[in-house]
């Protein structure tokens, strides 16, 4: 009974469940009535794949026209026999078919070189490209006040060693003294006597030592003094035009200086003489055999020489220098015998280097003579820029230096030196005719100027 019970039970739940299943023909109830529950389910709703993957499609691309006629899930009644629906394939959105657009590429040629494009600064003002092969203007001052500290390093370091020996040397001098006065009032001093004599002589030549060892430390100081007033002027930022400005500031010693003139970019170096009431510019002088004056035009406008020795301060600084004021100009000769002359000119001036820095000069007064008259209103010759009026030749390849010749000399004190009065050749030395003739030259000679007023 109760098995009977149980098997129509369960053929009640299959009665039920076969339209799901679509079991019906299976267990023979075709026949059986939907039940009502599952004909109030809109076709609509049950789920399509297709319907899915075009709403998917909807989304991405732009809307179509609405469905009119939904599609109608295909049922089938047999296990066995069922079609599956279709399998799901995901489309992918289109690609865009549109370039991106590229910034332009900017055409620097049309910037000045010193502003290309870049990013803005906060103000708004484009960034300037750094000028990288642009010297520093100020790099050559930067550079001579560190050669100047060092300089000064290197003289306090010889005068603390200066200064060690001179202690060392009266160390030794205190000893042998004391040794001495032991030795004297010894009874047996006489034996000693030649000991004595021989340490006294050891202690003059300490002393002595010592003596020449306070005269370099003394030099020491005045070449350091020299340099710390020239550091001192060339720190301020205010140069001296000339030595008679730098002199009017209280320089009271001759040496080698910065000045300055008018319309000149950078200070130069100068000595500076004050002799015969101060404030000379020293712009040419010869002292020695060792520097060369048979030079081309070049180095006679740039300058060349040591300004404590021989040397020539350059046609364009010159020029600039004189530019500034009157000018007198002042001459210091001798001879080899000793014999001493100078000659002023209360009128000085050179051209610049279209006149080929032709000479102005006139008003002599002195002992030496006049012999620079005769070349004035000439242009200055070298040995590569013929400028004189011999016929044929050039003066300063025959007489070793540029100067203002004419037809060709009556002075030239850059002529060449061979460190002796007699000349080997006419003319051809540190020639002042009216004081040396052709056939003599000068032992040192100099030229400085300085304001008249």
């Amino acid at each position: 009974m109760i098995l009977v019970f149980d098997l129509f039970v369960i053929l009640l739940v299959c009665n039920q469940v076969a339209p799901y299943f679509a079991v019906g023909d299976t267990f023979g109830f075709s026949s059986m009535q939907e039940p009502s529950w599952l004909s109030s389910i809109d076709n609509n709703d049950i789920y399509d794949e297709d319907q899915f993957a075009n709403d998917r499609l909807d989304d991405e691309n732009p809307p179509t026209p609405a469905r009119t006629t939904p599609r109608k899930v295909r049922r089938t009644t047999t296990m066995a026999t069922t079609t599956s629906l279709p399998p799901f394939v995901p489309t992918t959105p289109p690609r865009r078919t549109t370039r991106r657009q590229l910034r332009p590429v900017p055409n620097y040629t049309q910037y000045p070189p010193d502003k290309l494009p870049g990013r803005a600064l906060p103000d708004g003002i484009p960034r300037e490209r750094p000028r990288v092969d642009e010297p520093d203007p100020n790099e050559e001052d930067r550079s001579q006040l560190v050669h100047t500290i060092l300089a000064f390093k290197n003289i306090v370091r010889s005068i603390e060693t200066e200064m060690g020996e001179v202690k060392r040397t009266c160390e030794v001098c205190s000893i042998s003294s004391s040794n001495e006065d032991r030795e004297t009032s010894n009874p047996n001093s006489e034996t000693l006597c030649e000991e004595s004599k021989i340490a006294d002589a050891k202690i003059k030549q300490q002393l002595r030592d010592v003596k020449g060892s306070i005269k370099n430390i003394e030099d020491t100081l005045q070449h350091l003094s020299h340099s710390v007033t020239s550091l001192g002027v060339h720190m301020s930022g205010i140069q001296p035009r000339d030595c008679m400005d730098l002199f009017t500031r209280g320089q009271g010693s001759s040496g080698v200086f910065y000045i300055q003139p008018q319309n000149v970019d950078r200070p130069f170096l100068a000595y500076c003489d004050v002799t015969d009431g101060g404030g000379w510019t020293v712009i040419q002088r010869r002292t020695d055999v060792n520097t060369d004056f048979d030079r081309g035009m070049g180095s006679y406008r740039r300058g060349f020489g040591d300004p404590n020795l021989s040397h020539w301060l350059g046609l364009d600084r010159i020029h600039q220098l004189l530019k500034q004021d009157e000018y007198q100009l002042r001459i210091d000769l001798q001879l080899y015998n000793g014999r001493r002359a100078y000659a002023y000119y209360k009128y000085f001036k050179v051209g610049d280097y279209n006149s080929n820095y032709v000479l102005s000069v006139g008003n002599y007064n002195g002992t030496a003579g006049d012999a620079m008259t005769f070349h004035n209103g000439m242009p200055f010759t070298t040995k590569d820029r013929d400028h004189d009026r011999a016929q044929g030749h050039n003066c300063a390849i025959i007489y070793k230096g540029g100067w203002w010749y004419g037809d060709c000399l009556y002075a030239n004190l850059n002529g060449l030196n061979i460190g002796q009065e007699e000349t080997e050749s006419s003319a051809q030395g540190i020639i002042w005719y009216d004081l040396t003739g052709f056939h003599s030259s000068v032992q040192y000679a100099s030229m400085a100027v300085r304001p008249t007023s």
